[in-house]
């Protein structure tokens, strides 16, 4: 029983730590969208990579 309750404590956690990143990815791409309309979406994926990780 322990083991379980460790196991469903490791996955909350983790789905927590999507939730911070899918918010911040939304803020990035809201600033990067303006800016990169024109361009491709390989090209504004590279920045919101770049930005992303820059936040870290």
């Amino acid at each position: 029983m322990n083991g379980n309750a460790g196991l469903l404590n490791f996955i909350c956690q983790n789905s927590q730590m999507g939730v911070k990143t899918i918010s911040q990815l939304i803020d990035i791409a809201e600033q990067v969208e303006p800016d990169m309309q024109e361009n491709s979406f390989q090209e504004v994926g590279v920045c919101i990579r770049t930005r992303f990780f820059m936040s870290l």
